[in-house]
């Protein structure tokens, strides 16, 4: 069986960077390129954008911003935003997805990733810290569990990918 692919949002890649020992943090980084050089880790590049927003001073940042080419491979069609969009109405968000700037949010883009996934039977596991219940449009745990897509916090995306050892405790 083919392992799965870890597909994560900004707020667990920012939490990656926030639970490993600071010595650990080169080796982070390091890890976590070859990762998604190996496709073993991915997110759309709108997730990198987002962390320019949500976390402009931190190395997180940098990191994913510096991938350039390696997300290509993640970009999530746009095909699949109808299924998205029917998706969150029935769930009750009939306006979609909020967002403060008018722009399709990044959760939108890796939404459209897993159901592509879905689609072509490609296993993953989405890496969140998206938790509980969004007022305005939905959160990544409830569209996982919705969907019935399995999820894991960055901690065990981490432990998932070899990296456990990294961990602050």
């Amino acid at each position: 069986m083919t392992e799965p692919v870890y597909l994560a949002d900004c707020f667990a890649l920012r939490q990656m960077g926030q639970c490993v020992r600071p010595e650990a943090r080169p080796t982070l980084w390091s890890s976590l390129t070859d990762a998604v050089e190996d496709s073993r880790l991915g997110f759309p590049r709108e997730v990198a954008t987002e962390l320019g927003v949500l976390a402009r001073d931190e190395q997180v940042t940098s990191w994913a911003s510096g991938l350039g080419a390696n997300l290509r491979k993640f970009s999530a069609d746009i095909k699949f935003n109808r299924p998205l969009m029917k998706i969150v109405e029935t769930m009750g968000y009939q306006e979609g997805f909020d967002s403060l700037d008018g722009k399709e949010p990044a959760i939108a883009h890796l939404a459209r990733l897993a159901i592509s996934y879905s689609k072509t039977g490609t296993p993953f596991i989405l890496a969140t810290e998206d938790f509980g219940e969004g007022p305005l449009s939905p959160t990544m745990e409830q569209i996982c569990e919705y969907q019935n897509w399995a999820y894991v916090d960055a901690m065990a995306c981490l432990k998932g990918l070899g990296l456990g050892d990294l961990i602050a405790h």
